[in-house]
């Protein structure tokens, strides 16, 4: 079990993502952890990001606010159009919605700002189409 904020912050995220239920399930590839996409068929991958730690409001009593993005990116064989991959980016981004709320013990993560979709592209013989979620611990 993790102790640290930051490690607990990743296991919050991932964990969240872990949770989406998809029809058919998707595949994930996780940070760090090998893996080789389906023959066919889509899956994601998972970026859990920090990019600031900050004082926060009460930064005397040992608060710190720590900011970063949860991307996930939907991958794709090519040949199918940017619509189906489009469809599963868009029930990602409903996932980390704005408002979500992630706790464990005294760390809660929070997504601030609507999650963008970023224009599929080609990435190989794979298309690609990220999704970034801004969180705040």
């Amino acid at each position: 079990m993790s102790t640290q904020p930051e490690a607990i912050i990743f296991d919050l995220l991932n964990g969240h993502l872990a949770g989406l239920s998809l029809s058919p399930a998707l595949p994930i590839a996780w940070p760090m952890v090998d893996f080789t996409p389906p023959a066919s068929g889509m899956w994601l991958e998972a970026w859990p990001m920090m990019s600031a730690t900050n004082k926060g409001e009460m930064a005397f009593h040992g608060r710190a606010d720590r900011l970063g993005l949860m991307q996930v990116t939907v991958g794709a064989p090519l040949g199918a159009g940017e619509a189906p991959a489009l469809e599963v980016a868009g029930l990602v981004a409903a996932h980390f919605a704005e408002g979500t709320r992630l706790s464990s013990g005294s760390t809660t993560v929070r997504i601030y700002t609507p999650p963008g979709i970023a224009t599929p592209f080609k990435d190989g013989i794979y298309l690609k189409v990220p999704v970034t979620a801004r969180w705040r611990a």
